[in-house]
Protein backbone atom coordinates (compact mmCIF):
# COMPACT_ATOMS: atom_id res chain seq x y z
CA UNK A 1 0.00 0.00 0.00
CA UNK A 2 1.02 3.66 -0.69
CA UNK A 3 -0.98 5.33 1.73
CA UNK A 4 -4.61 5.58 2.81
CA UNK A 5 -6.93 7.48 4.37
CA UNK A 6 -9.87 7.47 6.17
CA UNK A 7 -12.16 5.82 3.86
CA UNK A 8 -9.38 5.01 1.01
CA UNK A 9 -6.32 2.72 0.21
CA UNK A 10 -4.03 4.19 -2.48
CA UNK A 11 -2.14 0.94 -3.80
CA UNK A 12 -0.14 0.08 -7.43
CA UNK A 13 -2.15 -1.11 -10.14
CA UNK A 14 -2.02 -4.95 -11.06
CA UNK A 15 -3.76 -6.78 -13.88
CA UNK A 16 -6.81 -7.72 -12.06
CA UNK A 17 -8.10 -4.00 -12.00
CA UNK A 18 -7.63 -3.68 -15.40
CA UNK A 19 -11.66 -4.31 -16.44
CA UNK A 20 -11.81 -0.89 -13.91
CA UNK A 21 -9.34 1.24 -14.72
CA UNK A 22 -10.29 0.02 -18.39
CA UNK A 23 -13.94 1.59 -17.45
CA UNK A 24 -12.26 4.57 -15.95
CA UNK A 25 -10.35 5.48 -18.99
CA UNK A 26 -13.16 5.41 -21.39
CA UNK A 27 -16.22 6.85 -19.77
CA UNK A 28 -16.36 10.00 -21.68
CA UNK A 29 -17.99 12.17 -18.43
CA UNK A 30 -14.23 11.15 -16.65
CA UNK A 31 -11.66 11.97 -19.60
CA UNK A 32 -14.08 14.72 -20.87
CA UNK A 33 -11.66 17.93 -19.38
CA UNK A 34 -8.16 15.41 -20.22
CA UNK A 35 -8.05 14.86 -23.74
CA UNK A 36 -11.18 12.92 -23.98
CA UNK A 37 -12.12 8.96 -23.33
CA UNK A 38 -9.80 6.50 -24.76
CA UNK A 39 -10.13 3.44 -26.66
CA UNK A 40 -10.13 0.32 -25.01
CA UNK A 41 -6.74 -0.82 -26.66
CA UNK A 42 -5.55 2.75 -25.67
CA UNK A 43 -6.52 2.15 -21.76
CA UNK A 44 -5.18 -1.36 -21.59
CA UNK A 45 -1.83 0.17 -23.01
CA UNK A 46 -1.89 2.71 -20.27
CA UNK A 47 -2.28 0.36 -17.52
CA UNK A 48 0.83 -1.90 -18.73
CA UNK A 49 2.86 1.24 -18.90
CA UNK A 50 1.62 2.47 -15.36
CA UNK A 51 2.15 -0.91 -14.15
CA UNK A 52 5.74 -1.17 -15.77
CA UNK A 53 6.65 2.02 -14.53
CA UNK A 54 6.58 0.83 -10.44
CA UNK A 55 10.41 -0.97 -11.91
CA UNK A 56 11.73 2.09 -13.59
CA UNK A 57 13.39 4.42 -10.94
CA UNK A 58 14.53 6.51 -13.32
CA UNK A 59 11.46 8.97 -13.73
CA UNK A 60 9.13 9.82 -11.43
CA UNK A 61 5.60 8.83 -12.99
CA UNK A 62 2.87 6.91 -11.03
CA UNK A 63 -0.52 6.49 -11.26
CA UNK A 64 -1.72 4.03 -8.38
CA UNK A 65 -5.03 2.96 -7.77
CA UNK A 66 -8.08 4.15 -5.48
CA UNK A 67 -10.22 1.65 -3.13
CA UNK A 68 -12.61 1.69 -0.43
CA UNK A 69 -10.55 0.27 2.26
CA UNK A 70 -13.83 -1.60 3.38
CA UNK A 71 -14.82 -3.31 0.16
CA UNK A 72 -11.36 -2.99 -1.85
CA UNK A 73 -13.30 -1.83 -4.60
CA UNK A 74 -11.61 0.13 -7.40
CA UNK A 75 -13.02 4.10 -7.70
CA UNK A 76 -10.31 5.38 -9.54
CA UNK A 77 -6.57 6.65 -9.73
CA UNK A 78 -4.53 9.44 -8.49
CA UNK A 79 -1.06 10.33 -9.91
CA UNK A 80 2.23 11.94 -8.81
CA UNK A 81 4.04 12.85 -11.51
CA UNK A 82 7.69 14.71 -12.60
CA UNK A 83 6.80 18.72 -12.29
CA UNK A 84 8.34 21.18 -15.03
CA UNK A 85 10.75 22.44 -12.40
CA UNK A 86 13.55 20.25 -10.16
CA UNK A 87 11.97 18.85 -6.92
CA UNK A 88 8.25 19.94 -8.22
CA UNK A 89 5.16 16.80 -8.20
CA UNK A 90 2.27 17.60 -10.34
CA UNK A 91 -0.77 15.40 -9.01
CA UNK A 92 -3.87 14.42 -10.16
CA UNK A 93 -7.11 11.97 -9.43
CA UNK A 94 -9.92 10.71 -11.68
CA UNK A 95 -12.72 8.74 -9.86
CA UNK A 96 -15.22 6.88 -11.27
CA UNK A 97 -19.00 8.83 -11.47
CA UNK A 98 -20.12 6.19 -9.01
CA UNK A 99 -17.76 7.71 -6.52
CA UNK A 100 -18.62 11.13 -7.34
CA UNK A 101 -20.27 13.44 -4.66
CA UNK A 102 -19.38 11.69 -1.35
CA UNK A 103 -16.23 12.86 -0.62
CA UNK A 104 -13.49 10.87 -1.69
CA UNK A 105 -11.49 13.23 -3.67
CA UNK A 106 -11.84 16.16 -1.04
CA UNK A 107 -10.33 13.30 1.29
CA UNK A 108 -7.80 12.20 -1.13
CA UNK A 109 -5.99 15.15 -2.26
CA UNK A 110 -4.19 16.42 1.43
CA UNK A 111 -2.96 12.98 1.83
CA UNK A 112 -1.79 12.93 -2.00
CA UNK A 113 -0.38 16.20 -1.50
CA UNK A 114 1.34 15.15 1.95
CA UNK A 115 2.75 11.56 0.55
CA UNK A 116 4.57 14.33 -2.50
CA UNK A 117 5.93 16.29 0.00
CA UNK A 118 6.66 13.91 2.62
CA UNK A 119 7.00 10.48 0.99
CA UNK A 120 8.53 11.73 -2.34
CA UNK A 121 10.50 14.47 -1.02
CA UNK A 122 8.87 16.77 -3.25
CA UNK A 123 9.87 20.89 -2.54
CA UNK A 124 6.38 21.79 -4.08
CA UNK A 125 2.77 20.09 -5.70
CA UNK A 126 1.66 21.48 -8.43
CA UNK A 127 -2.03 20.92 -10.19
CA UNK A 128 -3.47 21.86 -13.11
CA UNK A 129 -7.39 21.82 -13.96
CA UNK A 130 -9.94 22.77 -16.78
CA UNK A 131 -11.44 25.92 -15.36
CA UNK A 132 -14.99 24.06 -17.03
CA UNK A 133 -14.09 21.40 -14.03
CA UNK A 134 -16.05 22.65 -11.17
CA UNK A 135 -15.97 19.95 -9.13
CA UNK A 136 -11.81 19.48 -9.31
CA UNK A 137 -11.79 23.08 -8.66
CA UNK A 138 -13.80 23.04 -5.60
CA UNK A 139 -11.72 20.28 -4.17
CA UNK A 140 -8.35 22.38 -5.09
CA UNK A 141 -9.32 25.56 -3.49
CA UNK A 142 -9.46 23.97 -0.24
CA UNK A 143 -6.08 22.45 0.02
CA UNK A 144 -4.06 24.41 -2.43
CA UNK A 145 -2.65 27.64 -3.43
CA UNK A 146 -4.47 29.46 -6.74
CA UNK A 147 -1.36 30.50 -8.68
CA UNK A 148 -2.75 31.58 -12.05
CA UNK A 149 -4.68 30.71 -15.04
CA UNK A 150 -3.37 29.87 -18.21
CA UNK A 151 -3.76 28.45 -21.47
CA UNK A 152 -3.28 24.74 -22.56
CA UNK A 153 -2.43 24.07 -25.97
CA UNK A 154 -2.55 20.52 -25.43
CA UNK A 155 -6.03 20.20 -24.24
CA UNK A 156 -7.15 23.46 -26.17
CA UNK A 157 -8.35 25.00 -22.30
CA UNK A 158 -8.19 27.67 -20.41
CA UNK A 159 -6.84 26.32 -16.73
CA UNK A 160 -6.10 27.02 -13.05
CA UNK A 161 -2.93 26.26 -11.61
CA UNK A 162 -2.30 25.48 -8.45
CA UNK A 163 0.23 24.59 -6.17
CA UNK A 164 1.33 24.15 -1.93
CA UNK A 165 5.19 23.88 -1.12
CA UNK A 166 6.63 22.45 2.28
CA UNK A 167 6.76 26.20 3.32
CA UNK A 168 2.65 26.50 2.67
CA UNK A 169 2.58 23.43 5.09
CA UNK A 170 5.08 23.85 7.85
Amino acid sequence: MIFETDRLNIRNLVDEDAAAFITLQTDHCVMRYVGGAQSTDQAKADLDKCIRAYAEVSDLWLIWAVVIRKTGQFIGTCACIQGKEDGEIEIGFRLLPLAWNQGYASELVPHLIGHALKGLKANRVVASVDMQNIASMNVLDKCMIFQKTQYNAEEQSLDRLYYTDVINIV
